[in-house]
């Protein structure tokens, strides 16, 4: 299916998110439409996108779009249930949601069980929801949408569970900065410079720097086993590690 065919049917004017590898498309997508402005916000963590978007409703009386990788549900778990749940202030969202360790396919460890209770989660939020796939038809998206207008203008919020390469590739993001420092070099000077103190790094792109740092400095071993800790719990793990 095609990000562009989603956006039209469920026709809203504001995103925030956190960016996600599963959901690139999407990104992609509203960094060449939007850019980062006032119909497009990325923020620093899942539960500030809750934020903005409460705002954003409370401003206009429009209903946001919140976009995020599932590992980031536990961040709204408190504004959703203390903020926007009908019980409360009844304010709608659509959260679209990156399904990373989706039962049955392989993923990183850290995606695992995270994968297992998404759908659990957004349950226990009391949320509908609708999982896209790769044959998910537009047809079928706008049926799900009569449903959830219904319930979004009742104050509640629904969800899209997004399954891996859902969405077609419609365009090319090159995304360029004026910055002159690269990432492997920056890398490479902490490492030199740390010597034998103790790194921690989060997931993704950073350890693999630190690793191939590493090589030939005996930091291989450290360097692998410190790479599944998750984001938010670098600096309070190093803290206890000291």
């Amino acid at each position: 299916m095609k990000v562009s065919d989603l956006l039209e049917i469920i026709k809203k004017e504001f995103f925030t998110g956190v960016p996600d590898s599963q959901l690139k498309e999407l990104c992609n997508h509203l960094m060449s439409k939007e850019g980062i402005g006032k119909r497009h916000l990325i923020a620093a963590n899942e539960g500030n996108c809750v934020g903005l978007a409460a705002g954003y409703y409370l401003a206009t009386g429009e209903v946001p779009v919140v976009y995020l990788q599932n590992s980031g549900l536990g961040n709204i778990v408190n504004p959703s249930a203390s903020l926007l749940h009908p019980k409360v202030y009844g304010i709608p969202c659509i959260f679209i949601v990156g399904w990373r360790g989706e039962p049955g396919v392989h993923d990183e460890p850290q995606h695992i069980y995270q994968g297992e209770i998404t759908e659990t989660l957004l349950r226990d939020l009391d949320m509908e929801y609708m999982i896209l796939t790769h044959e998910t038809t537009p047809e079928e998206i706008a049926d799900a949408m009569e449903t959830f207008d219904r319930l979004l203008a009742q104050g509640k919020s629904v969800a899209f569970i997004v399954k891996k390469a859902a969405f077609e590739k419609e365009s090319k993001m090159d995304f360029l900065n004026d910055n002159l420092l690269v990432r492997e070099d920056v890398i490479e000077k902490i490492v030199d410079t740390a010597g034998e103190d103790l790194i921690i790094s989060t997931t993704e792109k950073r350890p693999g720097n630190c690793l191939r740092s590493g090589n030939g400095r005996d930091r291989v071993i450290r360097e692998t086993f410190l790479r599944s800790v998750l984001w938010g719990t670098v600096l309070p793990l190093h803290w206890e590690s000291r």
